[in-house]
């Protein structure tokens, strides 16, 4: 079974964390240099936007979790690994599509798939699917853009996610 690349270990989230930190701080140094109450104004306004998504934050989190611990790794390998070729390619876009909700939820699949044996094109296709095409998304683009537009946008999307799948496994050489 292939395991993920090395772009997925490590301690990214850690260096994530550190640039975040430092770009708050320099923030927090220029609001309080221009009023002694905007960074805690700031941190009111943080935590009141936070809130409301700590629930969405925790379920996807046991989501992702009980994925991990029910799907067997099997059957992601079959599915979605290394020697699925273009069918996990596939397979990650239309799991992408039918994927609801934010990247509070796709993310975690995502790292999870990619912890249980999926090759980075499906992972790739799956989460490109997901942010371009979004099935539950597709009322809200009709009813905004019209249903010509959100036609033209969901087929090249539809194109999209499979390509980038697969550029991902040439990149990472995991070519299908």
């Amino acid at each position: 079974m292939e395991k993920a690349p090395k772009i997925f270990k490590g301690n990214t989230m850690d260096a994530v964390f550190l640039v975040l930190l430092v770009i708050v701080g320099v923030l927090m140094i220029v609001a309080y240099r221009k009023d002694h109450s905007l960074p805690v104004l700031g941190m009111i306004s943080g935590m009141k936007s936070l809130l409301p998504i700590i629930p969405i934050l925790v379920v996807s989190f046991i989501l992702s979790g009980m994925l991990r611990v029910l799907i067997p790794e099997e059957l992601i390998s079959n599915w979605i690994g290394g020697e699925s070729n273009f069918r996990g390619i596939l397979t990650g876009t239309v799991a992408g599509i039918i994927t609801p909700g934010g990247p509070f939820v796709s993310l975690p699949i995502a790292l999870t798939l990619i912890n249980t044996g999926a090759a980075i094109g499906p992972v790739v296709a799956y989460v490109t699917a997901w942010a371009t095409i979004g099935l539950f998304r597709i009322p809200f683009e009709i009813a905004i853009v019209g249903p010509k537009f959100a036609a033209i946008k969901f087929v090249s999307s539809l194109l999209l996610a499979p390509i980038a799948g697969y550029i991902a496994s040439l990149v990472f050489k995991q070519a299908p």
